[in-house]
C-alpha cells in the first residue's frame, strides 16, 4: 500500500472527527503542559472573583458560572481550552463535509489551516 493510497481513501465522519481532534489536541498540548497563566487568570487570582460582565464580557462570566456552579471563579484552566478544542474539531468536521461530500485525508489537510 502506497502513501498516496492512504491520502485518497475516503474517510467516514468518525475518522474525520478523530483526525481533527488529534490535530487540534497536538496544537494545544504544549499550552496545557506549560500551565502558564493567562492575564485573566492572574486577575482572577488577585481579585478572587469574576467581574467580566462589567468589562463587557458577559458570556465569559456566564460560562464560568455554568462550568463551576458558583459565582466565584476557581481555577479551571484546561477545561475551557479542552471544550474549545472539541468544538473546533466538530466545526472543522462539518466544514470538511460541507466542502467535500466524500472527504479524504488530503481534504482534511485542506481545511486544517483554518484552525
Amino acid at each position: 500500500m502506497k502513501i498516496s493510497d492512504f491520502l485518497v481513501r475516503e474517510l467516514g465522519r468518525r475518522q474525520v472527527v478523530l483526525f481533527f481532534l488529534l490535530a487540534t489536541s497536538l496544537y494545544v498540548l504544549p499550552l496545557i503542559l506549560a500551565d502558564f497563566p493567562y492575564i485573566d487568570d492572574n486577575w482572577r487570582a488577585l481579585a478572587a472573583g469574576n467581574a467580566w460582565a462589567g468589562q463587557g464580557r458577559l458570556f465569559a462570566d456566564w460560562l464560568y458560572q455554568a462550568l463551576t456552579f458558583t459565582g466565584a471563579a476557581p481555577d479551571i484552566f484546561p477545561l475551557p481550552l479542552i471544550i474549545a478544542t472539541g468544538a473546533m474539531s466538530l466545526a472543522l468536521t462539518r466544514l470538511t463535509f460541507h466542502y467535500f461530500p466524500e472527504p479524504t485525508l488530503a481534504s482534511c489537510l485542506v481545511a486544517l489551516p483554518l484552525w
